[in-house]
């Protein structure tokens, strides 16, 4: 009982208006037919969400993963990371997801990465001409485990900046009289540069306790 009341915390406490973006564009939604393919570096056939302009994974409903994504092989892990995975990250999933720019001269897209005892985190990968991996960053995430979880997304401002927020909540009590969490939230500014590498300016952080009396 208490891990359900806990996922319950969570959605509403994700669902108020911590998140100042609207629904519409927070929404992850699925594309039946995706963009003709400029590279053969990129299959477009592969990525199944449409390109992205508020990056968030609270609006994804994780049943459709295995349905509507695709999953990656080891040889295309290490065809787009292009480096040797952490050794805790061997049995993660990996799953395609928006193409973000797919020109010659540069390509941008987007990887799922999924624990599936915990987390979920969206890689922004970036290539140059030659298809050499030159940015790396995370631009969102989400995830639970027990009375703890978290939600984190962002999104461009400009061509070089990027806003971040990441909010964890763990429930400290959770009884007949209702439940008390422990909110961390945290607003980091960073500079983007041209190949979309992140680099921290400023950081903001929230703590307070969030209460609900039952009823």
């Amino acid at each position: 009982m208490k891990s359900i009341s806990f996922y319950l915390v969570l959605l509403i406490f994700l669902s108020c208006g911590c998140n100042r973006t609207n629904k519409n564009e927070a929404a992850i939604k699925i594309v039946d037919n995706p963009v003709e393919e400029q590279s053969k570096f990129i299959d477009s056939q592969r990525f199944k969400v449409e390109k992205q302009t508020y990056f968030s994974l609270k609006e994804w409903n994780w049943e459709d993963r295995e349905s509507k994504l695709t999953e990656l092989n080891k040889e295309e892990v290490n065809k787009y990371f292009q480096a040797p995975l952490d050794s805790e990250k061997t049995y993660n999933t990996f799953y395609f997801f928006s193409i973000q720019e797919n020109t010659p001269t540069r390509k941008s897209i987007t990887i799922l990465e999924s624990d599936e005892s915990c987390c979920n985190t969206l890689h922004l990968l970036t290539y140059d001409r030659n298809d050499k991996l030159v940015g790396k960053s995370i631009v969102a995430g989400s995830g639970g485990d027990g009375g703890w979880g978290y939600d984190a997304y962002g999104k461009f401002d400009s061509d070089s900046t990027y806003y971040f927020t990441h909010v964890e909540l763990e429930t400290i009590r959770d009884d007949s009289i209702g439940w008390e969490a422990e909110v961390d939230s945290l607003v980091v500014r960073f500079t983007v540069d041209r190949n979309l590498n992140f680099k921290q300016l400023s950081e903001k952080k929230f703590e307070y306790n969030k209460v609900h009396v039952s009823k």
